[in-house]
């Protein structure tokens, strides 16, 4: 059997400058076909029947947490390359979602498009639930194995349900488009600026509100918060959009662009939905630019995070480290006891790292900003016989850059 693809992603975090991003779930997992050749597709009983029977025990699975009936009607390829702890992990994404899955027990699958078999002899069936206030659309593929249609692609994801009517006879103006963003974007500045996100919770739609609770949104402000990020409004607003908003076949209104502001450029990318007579945000994702620091100022980061390191180390007691060299949200994942134990090896072993001050880091590639808005210092101390390796993670706070991530190993590089 041929290999597997596997592809999952989660469409809630925090992007460049620690932004919320769209909120689309989705998950594929699939197969190669076998040899037996279907003859034709089923009939579209025989498919509602199906596919009904799949996302049934799919929304049963994410309720109670555990895939195994799904699983046991899968392909035996499937079930060969994923366990079902592999599959459980795979799934579990799912259930940290606030969606009613079991609403899709209690209604009927629309099938959209024909049904067919593609060319590598997978049965295709596309279709979505009309289940409020999240709308689930499901791409499915299944291929004979003993006579029966079995299991072996799933991709599934969530968008607004709404009302595209109502939407589309309510697209705003221009002028009534700059109201809507300067409102989303200071009220996400006011959430930011104060580390709460109680009033940019409340605007929001109830499809987000079903994604995602207050508590969430919460953590994502809160390290906006930390980097102490400008994302004001100044006036006249001006707003600058990468390409025409525009409205999709679903009813969703979709704004993505910039502006700048007197700290700099912000970019933004916005969705919303038309809900009780108005507009309210089902996603959205702000951050800002960022310069790379100079090289100068990479390499001081590191020799001065090892320096506070090694000196720690010697101590026995890393209360210092931890308290001026930490960011908040980092702090918040570590006590500072879990922080020392983490790193009690090096410590056991005795190890100075203060001869490290006489080497220049080699990085392994260049510095960047990651999707969370970490610049990524990673690379290693050319020691020998065995090179100090690092891993780094930096936010800005004020004119200070501090720790978000921190992995330090050794390697053998001389036999």
């Amino acid at each position: 059997m041929a290999g597997i693809v596997k592809k999952i992603m989660i469409g809630f975090g925090v992007l460049v400058g620690g932004a919320i991003a769209l909120l689309v779930l989705l998950f594929i997992i699939g197969i190669m076909v076998g040899d037996e050749s279907p003859s034709s597709a089923p009939s579209e009983k025989e498919l509602l029947n199906l596919t009904g029977s799949t996302m049934s025990q799919f929304a049963r699975a994410v309720k109670i947490g555990d895939f195994r009936e799904l699983r046991s009607n899968a392909a035996q390829a499937m079930k060969d390359e994923y366990p079902l702890e592999k599959f459980n992990e795979n799934f579990s994404k799912f259930q940290k979602l606030r969606v009613d899955w079991s609403e899709l027990e209690r209604h009927q699958p629309v099938l959209e498009g024909k049904s067919k078999i593609d060319k590598d002899g997978f049965l295709v069936v596309n279709g979505y639930y009309a289940t409020a206030p999240q709308k689930v659309f499901f791409n499915l593929k299944y291929m004979i194995e003993n006579k029966e249609w079995r299991l072996a692609w799933i991709y599934v994801n969530t968008k607004p349900l709404v009302d595209r009517k109502a939407a589309r006879e309510n697209v705003p103006s221009r002028d009534k488009l700059l109201a809507l963003l300067k409102d989303t974007l200071n009220l996400f500045n006011e959430a930011v600026k104060s580390n709460d996100a109680s009033r940019l919770y409340a605007s929001t739609s109830r499809s987000l509100k079903a994604l995602h609770s207050k508590e969430e949104i919460q953590k994502a402000i809160s390290y906006l918060s930390a980097m102490k990020i400008d994302f004001s409004v100044t006036e006249p607003f001006q707003a600058v959009f990468e390409k025409p908003p525009h409205l999709d076949e679903e009813g969703i209104y979709y704004l993505k662009g910039g502006y700048e502001n007197r700290s700099g450029k912000r970019y933004f990318e916005v969705s919303y939905v038309f809900e009780d007579s108005r507009w309210k945000m089902a996603a959205f994702d702000v951050n800002g630019d960022y310069p790379i620091p100079s090289r100068d100022v990479q390499i001081s980061l590191v020799k001065d995070t090892m320096n506070a390191f090694a000196q720690a180390v010697l101590s026995r007691d890393f209360e210092n480290f931890y308290h001026t060299r930490l960011a908040g949200p980092f702090k918040e994942q570590y006590s500072k006891d879990a922080f020392q134990e983490s790193f009690r090896p090096f410590m056991e072993q005795n190890i100075d790292l203060r001869i490290l001050d006489a080497y220049t880091p080699e990085f392994d590639k260049k510095p960047a900003f990651d999707k969370q808005g970490q610049l990524v210092l990673k690379g290693y101390f050319p020691t020998r016989p065995s090179i100090f390796i690092f891993d780094m993670t930096f936010i800005k706070v004020r004119a200070d850059w501090k720790l978000m991530g921190l992995f330090l190993n050794t390697k053998n590089v001389e036999k």
